[in-house]
């Protein structure tokens, strides 16, 4: 049975011109050829073969504007034959700019290859590619070109390893500027949790990412909230004694009360926003809370739905591991926990209501979370 997919058509009919056609017909055909597969968003194996064999044809009798626009198009491209994208990249210099910083399939290898070995320009195209990978930019970084690593830096959408980072600001090095820009592309944070009151907000955000990442698959236990401690910590807030409150959360978390106080008082908000994910606080009573805090954030409306988004989002076990790390102590909380029976897991009674808050508050939620 003859092949009968479009894309074999288009190949028969080329076949049919012969040498007749004119060079001005080619260009024509070659760029329909392209159109055509672009729409294919997943083209079968054999459409890919295909295509690849009647463009490698036509491209030896096309001008530079349709190589061009062959380029453009397959570029953005999953699917774009490599022996294409190779045969353009390396026969015309115009594409091969085009692909290094658009090419969606360009190996990782090659990527790296081009970062050591291309010119400047090739090299600050590249740059600019979207989602710039760790592995590329560092390779960029190790030419000590001011102009690649501004590139780098300009690309909102790279990723940039603390190890580049300290390459650029290393003694000897000039662009110290840089190195601060390249900053806000690193997804690691640059700080010890330890000195999470001193980062920035940048640091503070990268700091949260960070502990979620490492509590991705580990066990814990979810918080069911302690309504009457809540209710107390609410109405301490709005009567801005910050003192009763932090002393409040202290005995529930089991961590210092300077700790705490410390947590309620920070300019920006996140720790306190992390005291109120550990303790399972609702939106509402979140909202309410930061209204009376300090005037940066409960005068900022965008600020209190940060942190209202921030509390909400951030698993408790995460906010623990937080604020373990910011106090240096192990948030153990003191329960009403009863003794585990032959090792089997504990089951609590629930009579009442009251009696659950009381035996799975947000202080027996928390210990079992850092157990």
């Amino acid at each position: 049975m003859a092949d009968s997919t479009p894309l074999s058509r288009f190949k028969t009919a080329a076949a049919h011109s012969g040498a007749g056609e004119t060079m001005r017909a080619k260009p024509a055909v070659l760029r329909s050829l392209v159109d055509f597969f672009c729409l294919r968003t997943d083209p079968l194996p054999e459409e890919i073969e295909n295509f690849s064999a009647l463009a490698l044809e036509l491209l030896p009798e096309t001008g530079p504007s349709t190589r061009m626009y062959v380029a453009a198009r397959l570029a953005r491209h999953a699917g774009a034959p490599g022996a294409v994208l190779d045969y353009l990249a390396r026969e015309d210099a115009a594409c091969r700019q085009v692909l290094t910083q658009h090419a969606i399939n360009l190996p990782l290898a090659a990527q790296i290859d081009i970062a050591h070995k291309g010119d400047r320009r090739l090299a600050s195209l590249l740059a600019a590619r979207k989602g710039l990978p760790p592995e590329v930019s560092a390779a960029l970084v190790q030419r000590n070109d001011p102009v690649v690593t501004k590139a780098v830096a300009d690309n909102a959408t790279a990723v940039v390893s603390r190890e580049s980072l300290r390459a650029v600001a290393a003694p000897g090095r000039s662009d110290r500027q840089l190195a601060a820009a390249l900053d806000a592309r690193s997804p690691e944070p640059g700080v010890d949790p330890a000195r999470f009151f001193e980062a920035s907000r940048l640091d503070r955000q990268r700091l949260i990412a960070s502990a979620r990442r490492a509590a991705i698959g580990a066990p814990h236990a979810p918080v069911v909230p302690d309504a009457r401690l809540i209710e107390t910590i609410s109405g301490h807030a709005m009567n801005r004694d910050w003192s009763s409150f932090a002393e409040a959360v202290a005995r529930a978390l089991s961590i210092p009360r300077e700790l705490a106080l410390r947590m309620t008082q920070d300019p920006e908000g996140e720790p306190l926003a992390l005291l109120l994910a550990c303790v399972g606080a609702s939106r509402e009573n979140t909202v309410r809370i930061l209204l009376f805090c300090d005037e940066a954030v409960s005068h900022s409306y965008a600020r209190i739905q940060e942190l209202t988004d921030l509390a909400a989002d951030v698993p408790p076990n995460v906010a623990g591991a937080l604020v373990l790390a910011m106090g240096g102590v192990r948030p153990r909380l003191a329960t009403n926990a009863r003794p585990q029976d032959n090792g089997r897991r504990r089951v609590e009674r629930r009579d009442t209501p009251r009696e659950q808050q009381r035996h799975d508050s947000a202080t027996d939620a928390l210990r079992r979370i850092q157990r």
